[in-house]
């Protein structure tokens, strides 16, 4: 599958360890230099061991999915700034239970910026798989001393949710 032939100590790493998914991920993302992959689309390339830019091509992408929307927020707001001039009026703790199951909503559906959050998508969700498959590798070659490669990876393997191998780093 792989084209290009990775610099020699990537390449004895990813012998030392085939079964890993992290050598599989790097693998595949070395045989496709300086292209963004889609951590879903890797995802699946790797389990269907077919192409990437196949799965690119033919993968139907959901919009994401809002927590909330304006509307809902701005009546959880009149209703929270109401509870709370009532609460104040009257000194009295009946309100405290509403008021503070709003202000969780509103945690819960916002970021700190106010803007609403999204469910977590696909990519989101196979992101973190990778990462952590690309992180067991990396520790494992560190702690059996391969520590060169280790190296490269690092810097060439850009991580998000779009994966890719930059090329200009692995020649040296």
């Amino acid at each position: 599958m792989n084209m290009n032939k990775p610099v020699e100590p990537i390449q004895t790493m990813l012998q030392t360890y085939p079964n890993f998914k992290g050598s599989k991920v790097i693998d595949l993302l070395y045989a496709h230099p300086d292209t963004p992959i889609p951590a879903a689309d890797m995802e699946l390339a790797l389990n269907l061991q077919i192409p990437p830019d196949f799965i690119n091509r033919n993968r139907y992408r959901f919009a994401p999915i809002r927590m909330t929307d304006e509307q809902t927020l701005r009546c959880v707001d009149k209703r929270l700034n109401r509870l709370i001039e009532l609460k104040a009026f009257n000194a009295t703790t009946a309100y405290d239970d509403e008021i503070q199951a709003l202000i969780r909503y509103r945690k819960e559906t916002t970021l700190p910026t106010g803007k609403i959050k999204c469910f977590n998508d696909d990519d989101s969700k196979a992101y973190d798989r990778l990462r952590k498959d690309i992180d067991t590798l990396l520790k494992q070659a560190e702690k059996d001393g391969y520590s060169e490669a280790v190296a490269i990876v690092k810097r060439c393997l850009h991580r998000g949710l779009n994966f890719f191998w930059d090329s200009r780093c692995s020649e040296t």
